[in-house]
């Protein structure tokens, strides 16, 4: 059925992502006076690398059934694609909450491979703008449109425009 998708997992694993980075972020803005509230946030950051190796793991082009889906407007393709979509957001959403886990992706030789700040224009946003795009190739009257805002916002949240860097380039004015 279009609600459901072709991949439970990936689902499963996107609102696991979200639960964990709102429970993180939570936790964030309180006061840390205790070594259990650390080692909450040890637990929260281990946990965040299981469910980013789990979503790296997963294989859709596999997953699509030969079999009909029982709606013309949504053929198995559709499916993939909305369980790859999920796979996207989970990962930009602990992306952006764990930025740590982007270091450790990054090569050793990497500039930005010891340092706390990842550039966001060089991980975050080609990130979202994939999810995008795969989102862009279904078209809007699939039966798994009924799915899609949720996957839109959360591409979103990764989109930013620094106007700064426009002031920069030199001859640039408004």
């Amino acid at each position: 059925h279009p609600w459901t998708g072709i991949s439970p997992l990936a689902a499963q694993l996107f609102s696991q992502s979200i639960r964990l980075c709102r429970s993180f972020r939570r936790h964030l803005k309180l006061p840390k006076e205790t070594e259990r509230d650390f080692q909450r946030a040890l637990e929260e950051i281990q946990e965040a690398q299981r469910l980013e190796e789990r979503l790296l793991g997963l294989e859709f082009s596999a997953a699509v059934p030969v079999t009909e889906t029982g709606d013309y407007r949504t053929p198995a393709l559709h499916f993939s694609q909305i369980a790859e979509a999920y796979q996207l957001a989970a990962l930009l959403q602990l992306y952006q909450t764990f930025p740590d886990l982007v270091a450790l992706r990054l090569p050793l030789d990497s500039a930005h491979a010891n340092s706390r700040h990842i550039p966001w224009e060089e991980w975050i946003i080609p990130l979202s703008l994939r999810l995008v795009n795969v989102l862009e190739q279904i078209p809007p009257n699939s039966g798994t449109r009924v799915i899609q805002p949720l996957l839109y916002i959360t591409a979103s949240t990764g989109l930013r425009y620094d106007t700064m860097t426009l002031l920069d380039v030199p001859g640039f004015s408004f």
